[in-house]
């Protein structure tokens, strides 16, 4: 409130009346004198009427700068001092707000809207004569439409008492608002009191909803086939890892089931319900089996792993539709193979069950611990390497190297070294060996065998081609340490000379224990090759079975060998059978 008119008997109750009015002292105000008055004999004829006006900066007072208050002995009178602009909305809304606020009694709503609309700038009585109220602070609580926020609006004092903390939390109870009070905030309002301003003084929590569920692969389901750049710059085509291998009993999925989500509350203490998180599904495909628990999905066998759809399958075949080439790299799978192609030189398969191929197997390697099936045949052009834990079946088998723990089953084999933990079987309409060397545990049945410009030609049965492998290893190792003994006990004798004559130094006598060590070893070591030796001679001197049958022809520059025994072939035959007997060979007509 800036100024205000008053009147009094006298100049110092006018004075005295505005200031009390006012809330302030002289010190803080001008005083213009509007009407002096008359006054007979103690008779006042006209009262003293002023005008006072609070200095800039001073506080108090109970008019406004829009309008004057004056409460007159005759009633309560009020003019409006518009800006020349005149009056806004929300002017004409405070001026009404003030005067509904000052309780007054008796009040003319005509008149007051007179004041305001129409006598603006004169004096218009309001009310009748009454006392001024002194009214206390006061506040208005609203709350947001979706209830999660409510606000206080603090109206001043006029003359009444200023509200407490206490009197702000008991108001906000009872318009409701329960929950998310910020007490902090109302310490700050009381002590940096806005009028008039609407503040946030409670939230309500919003629902923090569910998060949506969860699958996390534990393979890799997108094998992109991407050729290794070298360090060099070079491509490397062999290793692509299209296969993603898996075994039995290992995790494929984790499901993370939705959660559902943390309810919220509104100021009014209502709840508010989230919404819940949606499930993520995946479909159980062959060979694949849920948890206990529901949360995780299995392989059932070992096999290679492939997402189809929404459902994830392990399958214990892998079927490449084509050639192994740089379009699919080596490949390497925990199962069964199946090549609808050709095996191209260079590349590998290695495989934990059988391999098949349709087509042809160039210089390639092919590692099973199962069959090998090729239907086409072999072009190992020196280069190509078939290992079977079981048989090896192929059309024709040249220039490769075979290796079987069972029977090997060809029509033709030219030029290569065969092994067989079973029997080598050369049948169909050539029944041809030719060059190189076949080894078979069991026996040997062929139609024809060598050439007839005496191609050389190494057959060897009784013995397992593993054992007589390691026989041979065993002997190049002894031969090995047999000489490394001889080096080290040179140097022996060489570092106790010196030892001897006080020269070792402590780097010599570092090295003496070195070799002391490594001599050490030599001789635990040659005991038990030799005695391995000797045991594999004697398994090698009580070999009787095993034979080889010739069905057709037999031509010299062949070489039989059954256990220990063996024999050089420097003419042809026909329909005979070899075997060994009384550790020698000995040759009778064709029989299997």
């Amino acid at each position: 409130m800036g100024k205000i008119i008053v009147e009094g008997d006298s100049f110092d109750k006018a004075l005295e009346k505005g200031l009390s009015t006012l809330g302030t002292d002289v010190n803080n105000v001008n005083v213009e004198i509007l009407d002096e008055g008359q006054k007979v004999k103690n008779v006042v004829l006209k009262p003293c009427k002023l005008l006072i006006t609070l200095k800039n900066g001073a506080k108090g007072g109970t008019s406004n700068d829009l309008f004057i208050l004056d409460y007159r002995a005759d009633g309560v009178y009020m003019t409006v001092m518009p800006p020349s602009t005149g009056l806004t909305k929300d002017q004409e809304r405070s001026i009404i707000q003030y005067i509904n606020r000052k309780q007054i009694e008796g009040l003319d709503k005509q008149a007051l809207f007179q004041s305001i609309y129409s006598h603006c700038g004169q004096w218009v009585q309001i009310a009748p004569p009454q006392r001024e109220k002194n009214i206390d602070e006061e506040i208005q609580v609203s709350i947001s439409n979706d209830q999660m926020k409510a606000f206080i609006t603090l109206f001043p004092p006029l003359g009444g008492k200023v509200l407490s903390k206490t009197d702000i939390i008991e108001e906000l109870h009872s318009n409701g608002v329960v929950f998310g009070i910020d007490e902090n905030k109302i310490d700050e309002i009381l002590r940096n009191r806005k009028y008039e301003t609407q503040i946030i003084v409670a939230q309500g929590k919003e629902p923090q909803d569910g998060k949506d569920g969860q699958i996390i692969y534990h393979v890799s389901l997108d094998k992109d086939r991407k050729p290794l750049i070298k360090e060099d710059g070079t491509v490397d085509y062999f290793h692509l890892d299209m296969v993603e291998n898996v075994k039995k009993g290992q995790r494929l999925v984790t499901i993370i089931p939705p959660t559902k989500g943390e309810p919220g509350k509104t100021v009014t203490g209502k709840k508010i319900y989230p919404k819940p998180g949606k499930p993520k599904r995946i479909g159980v495909g062959k060979n694949v089996t849920v948890s206990d628990d529901g949360l995780e999905l299995l392989s059932n066998i070992d096999g290679r792993v492939e997402l189809i759809g929404n459902k994830i399958h392990v399958y214990n075949t892998l079927e490449i539709n084509g050639d192994v080439d740089t379009s699919t790299g080596n490949i390497d799978f925990i199962g069964n193979v199946i090549v609808q192609g050709n095996v191209l030189t260079g590349f590998e398969i290695n495989a934990r069950g059988h391999i098949k191929v349709l087509g042809v197997v160039e210089g390639a390697i092919l590692n099973a611990s199962g069959d090998v099936v090729i239907q086409k045949g072999i072009q190992g052009m020196g280069k190509g390497v078939i290992k079977a834990g079981g048989k090896v079946v192929s059309r024709f088998i040249e220039n490769a190297i075979i290796d079987a723990n069972e029977d090997v089953i060809s029509e033709a084999i030219m030029h290569s070294y065969v092994q067989s933990g079973g029997k080598v079987h050369v049948g169909g309409r050539k029944g041809l060996i030719v060059g190189g060397s076949i080894k078979a545990t069991l026996g040997i049945i062929a139609g024809t065998i060598g050439a007839p410009m005496g191609t050389s030609t190494i057959l060897e049965v009784g013995l397992n081609p593993s054992l007589r492998n390691e026989y041979n290893d065993l002997k190049n190792e002894l031969e090995k340490i047999e000489n490394e003994l001889k080096k080290v006990n040179q140097a022996i004798q060489l570092l106790e000379r010196l030892e001897e004559k006080g020269e070792l130094s402590a780097e010599k006598k570092l090295i003496k224990l070195k070799v002391l060590k490594t001599r050490d070893n030599c001789l635990h070591r040659l005991p038990v090759i030799k005695a391995r030796i000797e045991e594999l001679k004697e398994i090698f001197n009580d070999v009787v079975n095993g034979k080889i049958s010739v069905h057709n022809i037999i031509y010299p520059g062949v070489k039989i060998i059954i256990g220990t025994s063996n024999m050089q072939i420097y003419e042809e035959m026909k329909y005979v059978t070899f075997t060994r007997e009384q550790g020698n060979i000995s040759i009778s007509s064709y029989s299997e």
